[in-house]
């Protein structure tokens, strides 16, 4: 559906999106992203939307090896790496057609170019560079928020760059405040609905950033190993960063911990703002900073004297984070992540010109508006030989979907022959009445369900 909800502001263009930031919790700049590189949402080929999230993954596993590397040695980068390369939320995001994996993989240029001005504070062009990247992020998702404040906190307070991190705040604050008075609202407006959620907790947020979402895909035994074993080694890596006085440490300890402080302590319990549950996804810019404390930790163990205890201890650990991993990639393949699309796609092996396709809800709709982009929708259905014929569907609109509303009655769908009827399990009352209606003495030669979802063909309606 997120995926579908970019397609669809895609195709209504560059003002169409500005306008949609009034009520969405998201900033504009990905969508616009989208938008050019799907040539107005003019592109129908799932490819067309995953591969720029894809490549962002894969280079975001390019851009951890050569940040551990340094921040390490060779071996604990190149284990480290693979580690962060097969983690289950990764591999999620990397072929999901939203702006995650893109702000992950910004995140780490951002901390190769926050490393680079460390060594370099007086070239000007870097900052600019940094600075125009920093602002990026943050207009392609203000979760991007926790690595802005904390970098520059790093910058004033550890690195001791005071005037030009100061300066940069400033600009990024002037540059990002048209988005603040949107932002704000819409924030409030989404905690008033997520509220009647689950809110998130700390084994919550971390178990689904190292395990693949535990409220989408359930929770397996590998969940807690996952976790606990990460943390473990991150625990590890942040003592040999401490004790060998490795100023790059508490950057990452900071980036790790402050963004928990400020959601679980002033949000939570200052101003009682609850974390909502589903929204953990939004932690994922936290990962490159456990893992690089991981490729520390792993360093320090094969250090260990004598060397079999160590590398044995890394070898258990790790074969136990590989096999959990992949145990929850598993998982995650096997676990239906659309069924809405599964539904159009087995009816769109199967229709014919001139079925009629009712639709009952705004999921198969916003489905059908992309695999079956020829179809249009029409006040009542009327016959064209060169095509199906479709009834009114609803389009997806910002923080309020509206159910669609049938506007041609059930005696004008029955005089087709065919009739496509795509329903849900929790309709309203309203609703399935409608569908009863339509159903009433025809017959379903043909019926698929994804749950919960169902796909009928009628024949033979009287």
């Amino acid at each position: 559906m997120d995926e579908i909800y970019g397609y669809q502001l895609a195709q209504r263009g560059p003002l169409a999106i500005l306008d949609n930031s009034l009520v969405d919790p998201h900033p504009p700049l990905y969508y616009l992203i989208q938008w050019g590189l799907s040539a107005g949402g003019r592109l129908h080929s799932e490819w067309a939307w995953r591969w720029l999230p894809m490549l962002s993954g894969t280079l975001a596993v390019v851009c951890f090896y050569a940040l551990a590397v340094r921040l390490s040695s060779l071996r604990a980068a190149l284990l480290s790496g693979l580690l962060f390369a097969l983690s289950p939320t990764l591999i999620y995001f990397s072929q999901e057609a939203r702006a995650t994996s893109f702000v992950l993989f910004l995140t780490l240029v951002s901390m190769h170019l926050l490393r680079a001005i460390e060594e370099q504070p007086d070239d000007k062009r870097l900052w600019g560079v940094y600075g125009t990247l920093l602002l990026v992020g943050l207009y392609c998702n203000h979760s991007f928020g926790l690595i802005v404040g904390v970098q520059l906190l790093y910058l004033l307070l550890i690195a001791r760059l005071g005037a030009p991190s100061l300066l940069l705040g400033v600009v990024l604050m002037l540059c990002y405040l048209p988005a603040l008075p949107v932002f704000l609202p819409v924030l409030m407006t989404v905690q008033g609905v997520v509220q009647q959620g689950p809110s998130a907790n700390l084994i919550l947020i971390g178990q689904s950033l190292l395990g693949g979402d535990v409220l989408r895909y359930g929770i397996s035994w590998a969940h807690p190993w996952l976790l606990g074993l990460t943390v473990g080694l991150g625990g590890i890596g942040v003592a040999t960063g401490l004790r060998e006085k490795r100023r790059f440490t508490w950057y990452l300890m900071l980036q790790l911990l402050l963004p928990l402080l400020i959601i679980f302590g002033v949000l939570r319990g200052g101003v009682g703002l609850s974390f909502p549950a589903h929204q953990s996804k939004l932690m994922v810019v936290l990962l490159p900073s456990l893992f690089l404390l991981v490729a520390q930790g792993i360093e320090s163990l094969l250090r260990l004297r004598p060397p079999l205890i160590g590398r044995g201890l890394v070898v258990g650990i790790y074969l136990i984070l590989l096999f959990a991993s992949a145990i929850n990639i598993q998982r995650y393949w096997e676990i239906s992540k659309s069924p809405e699309a599964q539904a159009v796609l087995w009816m769109r092996a199967q229709v014919r010109p001139r079925d009629v396709v009712i639709s009952l809800h705004y999921s198969p709709d916003a489905a059908l508006s992309f695999y079956m982009p020829a179809l249009r929708p029409h006040p009542k259905p009327d016959a064209f030989p060169e095509g199906i014929v479709l009834f009114p569907l609803s389009h997806i609109t910002p923080m309020k979907i509206n159910q669609p509303v049938l506007t041609a009655s059930p005696d004008m769908a029955r005089s087709h022959p065919r009739i496509w009827l795509l329903d849900f399990d929790f309709a309203r009352p309203e609703v399935k009445a409608m569908q009863d209606d339509l159903v009433q003495g025809c017959t379903v030669t043909q019926e698929q369900r994804y749950p919960p979802f169902r796909v009928r063909l009628l024949e033979g309606c009287p």
